[in-house]
């Protein structure tokens, strides 16, 4: 058992070994943390890219196209989906 006591901001330090034994990748991983009862649970996880670096590519094809200047959308989630909308339309057309 190790003792550790929290920062002044409730912050608390995993020693480097513990990591380590499990894997952790602090520069891909998080933590998915849970309470139950009075008990916090911290399980890693590998979050995955929305897209691939491929996808990426296209979209940025697609945005610096002189064709798609000065369309202007409502929302993110509608910009998104008009540029899936073209990623499919290029990918027909090839």
């Amino acid at each position: 058992m190790l003792l550790r006591q929290p920062n002044i901001q409730g912050q608390l330090t995993i020693p480097k070994e513990f990591l380590k034994q499990i894997g952790f990748d602090p520069k891909h991983d998080y933590f998915d943390i849970e309470l139950k009862e009075d008990t916090i649970i911290l399980k890693p996880v590998t979050v995955e890219p929305k897209f691939s670096d491929e996808e990426l590519k296209k979209m940025e094809k697609l945005f610096n196209d002189p064709a798609n200047k000065g369309k202007i959308y409502s929302s993110a989630a509608e910009g998104l989906s008009a540029l899936r909308r073209m990623m499919k339309k290029k990918r027909r057309c090839v």
